[in-house]
C-alpha cells in the first residue's frame, strides 16, 4: 500500500486497485484507493462486455467487494464509503471520491443482476444528500472529518463544489424512484451552468486553480460529460449544448500527438512538462461519445488521437 497508503484507515484492503506508481523508486503507493477502484470497476464491467471476457467481470465483482468492505453499515453516517483522499492520517472523506466511486457498483449491479452493489450505491447516495448536500447553493461539501462528525473549511478545493460526477444522482432516480435524487442532480446541472467559464469548463472550482489560471485535465469530463445524462433525463437541448461545449473544450485541449498537459490555462496555453495520461483518456471518451450525439467527425476523429497517445 506504500508510505502514503499506510496512513488510510481502511477497513480492508482486499481488493483495492493500486495507483501512484514511481518509476524512480519502482514503487507504488496508493491516492484515494475507494475512487480509483470504483472507476476500475466500471471499465472492467465495459472491457468485459466490449471484448467478451467474463474473467473480467469476476474481478469487477472481486474488486467491488473492497468497496462494499469500506462502507459504513449503521449509525448516523450509515452509507458513508471510506473516501480517503488528500489528506492521510487525518481521517476526512472526500465527498466527490464517495461519488467518483458509485457508477462502478451501478454498472456491476446491472451486468451481473446482483443487487447488494446497487444498493451499496444507493446507500452511499442517501448518505452525501443528507451529510453533504447544500440545497440553497446547489453545491457540495467536500472534506468531512468522521471523527467530528462535521465539513472541513478553509482547505483549497474542499469548499462547496457542485459534483455532478457520472451522474449518478440520476441513476439513483431512475432505480429507486427517488424524486429527491433528480432534483439533486438538475439543481448541480443548474449551477453548473450558470457559472461555466471557459466555455465547457469550470475554472472557479478545484482542483483546477483560479489564482494560477489553470484547469485540471479530467475536470471537463466530470462535470460536462453527465451533462449528456441529464439531457436526457430532461429533453433540454441547453444541456446538451453544454456537454458539446466540453468536448470542444478537449478537441482544443488536445496536442497534435494527443497528449494533453495537466495544466491548461483558459486560452489553451500549457505548461512545458507534464502531460497527463488521464486526460486524454478522458477526452477520448468524451469525444467518441459528442461523436455518437452529434454525428460530427472531428469528435471522432480528436477521439482516436487521443486513444493513439502512447501512456
Amino acid at each position: 500500500m506504500g508510505k502514503r497508503g499506510a496512513k488510510l484507515r481502511l477497513k480492508s484492503w482486499v481488493g483495492a486497485i493500486r495507483g501512484e506508481y514511481r518509476a524512480a523508486t519502482k514503487e507504488w503507493d496508493s491516492f484515494c484507493p475507494v475512487w480509483h477502484t470504483g472507476q476500475a470497476v466500471k471499465a472492467l464491467v465495459a472491457a468485459s462486455e466490449a471484448l467478451g471476457r467474463p474473467e473480467w467481470l469476476e474481478r469487477a465483482v472481486f474488486h467491488a467487494e473492497f468497496l462494499l468492505a469500506n462502507q459504513i453499515a449503521d449509525g448516523p453516517d450509515a452509507g458513508m464509503l471510506l473516501g480517503f483522499e488528500d489528506h492521510p492520517g487525518k481521517d476526512y472523506v472526500n465527498t466527490s471520491a464517495v461519488l467518483e466511486s458509485l457508477d462502478g457498483l451501478f454498472e456491476l449491479s446491472r451486468a451481473t443482476g446482483d443487487e447488494r452493489f446497487a444498493d451499496a450505491a444507493v446507500r452511499a447516495l442517501r448518505w452525501v444528500k443528507r451529510t453533504a448536500w447544500l440545497p440553497e447553493r446547489g453545491l457540495f461539501d467536500d472534506l468531512y472529518d468522521i471523527h467530528q462528525r462535521c465539513f472541513v473549511h478553509g482547505i483549497q478545493a474542499a469548499q462547496g463544489r457542485p459534483l455532478l460526477d457520472d451522474a449518478v444522482f440520476l441513476t439513483g432516480w431512475q432505480l429507486t424512484g427517488d424524486a429527491g435524487f433528480r432534483e439533486v442532480a438538475l439543481r448541480t446541472a443548474e449551477t453548473l451552468v450558470r457559472d461555466e467559464f471557459p466555455a465547457g469548463n469550470w475554472l472557479n472550482y478545484g482542483p483546477c486553480s483560479r489564482d494560477g489560471g489553470v484547469l485540471h485535465p479530467r475536470h471537463a469530463y466530470r462535470w460536462g460529460n453527465p451533462m449528456l445524462e441529464v439531457y436526457e433525463a430532461t429533453g433540454e437541448e441547453r444541456f446538451r449544448e453544454l456537454f458539446l461545449r466540453s468536448a470542444c473544450w478537449y478537441l482544443r485541449a488536445l496536442r497534435l500527438d494527443g497528449g494533453l498537459f495537466r495544466d491548461t490555462s483558459p486560452a489553451f496555453n500549457t505548461t512545458s512538462f507534464g502531460h497527463a495520461a488521464s486526460g486524454s483518456a478522458s477526452a477520448a471518451v468524451m469525444l467518441l461519445r459528442a461523436w455518437r450525439a452529434s454525428g460530427e467527425r472531428e469528435f471522432l476523429e480528436g477521439a482516436y488521437r487521443a486513444a493513439r497517445r502512447p501512456g
